[in-house]
């Protein structure tokens, strides 16, 4: 069983049409654990899809805060993803 990440923020309209691709991945990594990098706004609407396993906040603090980019990498790297599904074009 492996961590497949994936990152998604956007739109409304783009985290609709994301719904596809995720349960794609999902049926593509049956017995692998999914999980979602998103930002607050659809932090509980992925809580609830049925094929994603956990669902990691991305505050999208300033890329020069040095401090957050460290705590979030950290965060991300404590899983060891084994695959990486930008969904961000």
């Amino acid at each position: 069983m492996s961590n497949v990440l994936i990152i998604k923020h956007g739109s409304l309209g783009d985290i609709a049409q994301a719904s596809g691709v995720i349960q794609d991945i999902f049926e593509n990594h049956k017995g692998d654990k999914l999980y979602l990098l998103t930002t607050k706004p659809y932090l509980e609407l992925f809580k609830k899809n049925p094929y994603l396993n956990n669902v990691i906040l991305d505050k999208r603090l300033s890329r020069f805060n040095l401090v957050y980019l460290y705590l979030l990498m950290k965060n991300i790297k404590k899983f060891n993803f084994s695959k990486v599904y930008d969904l961000q074009n």
